[in-house]
């Protein structure tokens, strides 16, 4: 997974390979122990309501991807037009991805912006569960508040 960090794409702030290779193996070696943890508060909730949606299906939670760099909260398979399934990654975030500072607050910070450049490259679609989905809201709205960022039609159960 070194290609990530080539001198050809980012020549002001690559790594020496051997260095780069190290790190990313350390990071990965970091992030497998991380993967073991079951899904708990915000992230239980988008797994269940992801799981009640018949046209999703939920590959895993806590998934490595690049090699171990990133460490994907959700995976999931959207069916889409002409029966075509999108890979999605779904990231959960609370509050320490965003900004403190006003008028900030509502971006997120450069290494989250970081993770999502990079999941968006490796996935077809990557949606952010932030601070406008509330677990205060009914199952069916929070389902329907996935639904609209999945681009999934219709209210099906499965």
């Amino acid at each position: 997974m070194t290609h990530v960090l080539s001198r050809a794409q980012f020549p002001q702030c690559a790594l020496h390979p051997v260095l780069a290779e190290t790190a990313l193996a350390c990071m990965a070696e970091q992030n497998r122990a991380y993967t073991q943890r079951e899904p708990i508060g915000a992230h239980k909730v988008v797994v269940q309501r992801l799981q009640g949606m018949s046209d999703v299906q939920v590959e895993g939670t806590e998934v490595m991807a690049l090699g171990g760099l990133v460490v994907v909260d959700i995976v999931v398979r959207v069916k889409g037009g002409e029966g075509r399934w999108r890979r999605v990654a779904v990231e959960v975030d609370g509050p320490h991805h965003f900004m403190r500072n006003a008028p900030y607050q509502d971006e997120c910070g450069g290494s989250t912006r970081l993770r999502n450049r990079l999941l968006e490259d490796a996935f077809d679609d990557v949606v952010v569960v932030g601070r406008d989905f509330s677990l205060k809201r009914p199952a069916e709205s929070q389902e329907e508040w996935l639904r609209s960022k999945l681009g999934v039609a219709g209210v099906g159960r499965g």
